[in-house]
């Protein structure tokens, strides 16, 4: 039994110390690549412009090693921050870039997760690359480690680890795709310190080489050694970046199905040519496709449409002032309680309509939405209608090619426009009415020393607003009336949190925006509640000459919430600030600004901000606002 248990011992001890050899021979312990070269690569090959970050020990090679290959690093105050910007260069881009964010382990990776869940909810993929802890020390007490991949799961559209420096090209360049593909989302890659930096780096930290006459600590650092072997096998190996994209391209990036029946166009044209009040909802999902190829392609079909259109998220102001008789912001629930053909292109029937209760249930709804959960969301429950898992530019795309459908289609729709010309005449009533009352609303007098907000609104509509400006929106009742007030003047100019709510986008929406397009006007429109979260990276701004307006409504407290608290349950406990000097906050990095109570110091301060702005200057206006009633009965839960 001895002699048996002998034998296999030797033979377990010479295959291991056989692999051993192998895995010793399969690492090039003197090259000095790192896994941050590898990293920085993949994104150079994608013709990645810029990452967002903020330090840490546990990414620092990414950084130095992006920076080398000429990628901009944008180095923020607070990690959401650089979420968010990674955020908005996606959804922004002209070029399609896809956003990269980089931050430490640990409170770096879950600093990120509200970040993750906004993109999420608003369909919008970016690449999150967390630090984590060494693979060696993981469970064992190291500095900032926690079960990330299990925790971002929830708010991701997909989690990849990896352990190996030989697939650190092939994850990352697989999340980027990821991304985009499908249905877009955030996409978390986590990277261990280790395999980041180079192998003779790691061997140095770990101390395996020193000497040691204990037999037990002999053991421990081979086994350390043979661990640090596995992780960087291959570390060497010549990597086709562009074969690496090209496979993942080709993998991932499928669209969904391209075409219905020709019967099923037939179907909605056929309810399309009886209608007598149609009416089209369009979400930002429709901007979910290479823009710098289908925007243009994307404004014709609506305009071939010839309907009355409510647009919502970024695709404010889509059609251009021009066509501005097509668009419309007000009396959208007593349009759709009237209209008898809906079709909605990338909208769900969520909170902001009421689930599907804001819908006609006599009129024929047609919904088309790439993502399957969004298309049937609370359907047959309040709303129910034909629908259809596709993109919506491609459903557009096919209903005016001619191959699919009858060739009479555009007649189809001249004589529908002309049909409905009462029905298009009604909301365009309704729409000048609203904006009439709003006109009268603003020239209402303020009792105390402050500005009535509409009257703010619209003045900055009419003084700041032309089509090389980029409105950011961060809050909540103060934003909302800008958002009755204000318009942006072509497509991809308006950029908001989209339907998750979230607080705290001013500073990275805004960041991402001026790097895609610096030679814009970009106006952060803050609650004053809502600046707070981000109003610091105003510094950031300074450090990397990136000249931003921030505009903020200040009314000394949470509105929006403050209005249904003291209705409901009488009281307006936390929901109270101050009339703070945020514009010092500004000038603490640079930023001048001031502090204005009437109109008339409003004017003074725009000349001013132009001024600040020819010197590439960022400023803040911090408008003291009266309270308002004007949004009495918005939503706030």
């Amino acid at each position: 039994m001895i002699y048996f248990l002998t034998i296999v011992g030797v033979g377990l001890a010479t295959i291991i110390y056989g692999l051993y050899v192998i895995l010793i021979n399969s690492v090039n312990f003197q090259t000095s690549r790192t896994g941050g070269d590898i990293v920085a690569k993949v994104l150079e090959c994608y013709g990645i412009k810029q990452l967002f970050t903020l330090t840490g020990g546990h990414i620092a090679p990414i950084l130095v090693s992006s920076e080398k290959l000429g990628i901009k690093v944008i180095d923020v105050r607070h990690e959401a921050t650089a979420a968010f910007a990674a955020d908005a260069v996606s959804r922004l881009s002209s070029d399609n870039q896809v956003g990269i964010a980089v931050v430490t382990a640990g409170p770096g990776v879950t600093n990120c997760i509200t970040a993750l869940r906004n993109a999420q909810l608003a369909e919008s993929g970016f690449v999150l690359i967390g630090g984590a802890s060494p693979l060696l020390l993981k469970g064992r007490g190291s500095l900032q480690d926690v079960e990330q991949l299990g925790l971002l799961k929830g708010v991701c559209k997909n989690v990849l680890g990896c352990s190996r420096v030989k697939d650190i090209a092939n994850v990352v360049s697989k999340a980027i795709v990821l991304s985009q593909a499908g249905v877009p989302g955030p996409v978390f890659v986590e990277l261990p310190i280790d395999i980041l930096y180079s192998v003779g780096e790691v061997v140095k930290n770990t101390k395996v080489d020193r000497p040691t006459k204990s037999i037990v600590s002999v053991l421990i650092n081979q086994y350390i050694k043979l661990r640090i072997c596995y992780h960087f096998s291959h570390n060497s190996q010549t990597i086709s970046y562009k074969e690496i994209k090209d496979k993942h391209v080709k993998q991932y990036n499928k669209s969904l199905r391209t075409h219905l029946k020709k019967s099923r166009y037939a179907e909605i044209f056929n309810h399309l040519s009886i209608a007598r009040k149609p009416v089209v909802l369009v979400g930002s999902q429709v901007l979910n496709a290479p823009r710098a190829y289908c925007l243009a392609e994307l404004i014709e079909y609506l305009k071939k449409l010839r309907m009355p259109i409510f647009f919502s998220g970024s695709t404010r102001g889509l059609m251009g002032e021009e066509h501005w008789k097509y668009e419309f912001r007000h009396k959208k629930r007593n349009a759709l309680k009237a209209a008898d053909f809906v079709l909605l292109l990338g909208v769900a029937c969520d909170f902001r309509l009421d689930y599907g209760r804001h819908l006609n249930k006599e009129a024929k709804i047609i919904s088309v939405n790439e993502n399957p959960r969004s298309l049937k969301l609370n359907k047959r429950v309040f709303w129910d209608g034909l629908t259809f898992n596709m993109k919506p530019l491609v459903f557009l795309a096919e209903i005016f090619d001619t191959s699919y459908v009858d060739k009479s289609i555009p007649d189809v729709l001249k004589k529908n426009e002309i049909r409905n010309n009462d029905w298009m005449l009604e909301l365009q009533k309704r729409e000048m009415g609203r904006n009439n009352q709003i006109s009268e609303l603003s020239k209402l007098e303020t009792a105390e020393e402050r500005i009535n907000p509409i009257k703010l609104c619209k003045y900055i509509n009419d003084n700041l607003i032309d089509n090389k400006t980029i409105l950011i929106l961060d809050g909540g009742d103060f934003v909302g009336t800008a958002a009755y007030t204000m318009r942006p003047r072509g497509p991809m100019k308006w950029l908001d949190p989209g339907p998750f709510g979230t607080l705290g986008v001013g500073g990275g929406f805004a960041l991402g925006a001026k790097l895609c397009y610096p030679d814009h006007q970009v106006i952060i429109i803050w609650g004053d509640g809502a600046s707070g979260y981000s109003i610091l990276e105003y510094d950031t701004f300074k450090r990397h000459n990136l000249p931003v307006l921030g505009i903020i409504g200040n009314d000394a407290c949470w509105s929006q919430i403050k209005r249904d608290q003291v209705k409901i349950l009488e009281s307006e406990v936390a929901c109270n600030l101050d009339y703070s000097k945020y514009e010092r906050i500004g000038g603490c990095f640079g930023a001048n600004g001031l502090s204005i109570c009437n109109i008339g110091e409003l004017e003074e301060c725009v000349d001013n901000y132009v001024k600040n702005i020819k010197n590439e200057e960022s400023y803040i206006i911090n408008a003291h606002i009266s309270k308002s009633n004007f949004r009495d009965g918005s939503i706030s839960v």
